[in-house]
């Protein structure tokens, strides 16, 4: 088994394990990211001769903590090949990923689990800072609304987040490829990223006082934890307690 990053020749493959591992993904989907991301430093895998038995997509963002800006690398779109699976393969390719990071000069990995079994096993594999979201809450979609660009929204977002202690600040791509999927709008002093949930209208983030809809809705305040970090050089002193992640890409 090989660990290493990835290579223009490998795009076939990802794409074809990506198509094993995340069903409910459509074809279109996965070329659109791949089109977006696909990167040799971007992509890191285990091979086994010419097959690719596991991956992960390795993003950097910037980490914000009080004035300072670092660099953390977001874990996404990881999987192993049905036939690969339970040989820790993916537990080794998180571990290759952490040296690889590191030599890269980021302070950090995070990612949004799948689901709360996934969590637990991440938290034994050293993710233990929990990553947070905004309070989120269903909303109705009418009335005059200005779209915001994915400049506009980051830079309405970092002035929403100025006081937090940590947050991470996502890139302009990063958000653009959000709008994808959400849309940013702006209702008088409120701006919020708009997606759905079990096919209803929610904010995944809201900053500001979005209008719940008449005995709906969930009520403002109540933060989620909805990812997890993983600080790369614990000797630094500085890792937060707790992260603003704000959404994810799940």
């Amino acid at each position: 088994m090989v660990f290493e990053t990835a290579c223009e020749a490998d795009r076939d493959a990802v794409r074809a394990l990506w198509t094993e591992a995340f069903t409910d993904d459509t074809p279109e989907d996965v070329d659109a990211f791949l089109e977006r991301w696909f990167a040799s430093d971007a992509v890191l895998l285990v091979r086994d001769g010419n097959t690719v038995a596991s991956m992960l997509f390795l993003l950097p963002q910037s980490l914000c903590i009080g004035e300072r800006v670092l660099t953390a690398g977001y874990i996404y779109a990881g999987a192993t090949a049905v036939s690969y699976r339970g040989q820790g393969l993916y537990r080794r390719l998180l571990d290759f990923a952490s040296r690889y990071a590191e030599q890269r000069g980021m302070a950090a990995l995070f990612l949004h689990p799948a689901d709360e079994s996934l969590a637990d096993s991440y938290v034994r594999m050293g993710f233990t800072v929990p990553m947070t979201c905004a309070p989120t809450m269903d909303v109705e979609q009418t009335g005059d609304r200005t779209l915001l660009s994915a400049a506009e929204y980051r830079t309405a977002r970092k002035r929403a987040l100025a006081d937090e202690a940590a947050y991470i600040d996502w890139t302009v791509d990063a958000l653009d490829y959000a709008l994808t999927w959400c849309r940013a709008v702006r209702a008088g002093e409120s701006v919020a990223l708009l997606g759905e949930r079990s096919g209803q209208p929610v904010a995944w983030e809201c900053f500001g006082a979005l209008p719940l809809p008449a005995g709906g809705g969930r009520s403002p305040g109540t933060a989620e934890t909805v990812g997890l970090m993983k600080w790369l050089d614990e000797s630094d002193g500085s890792c937060p307690s707790t992260v603003y992640m704000g959404y994810g890409w799940e």
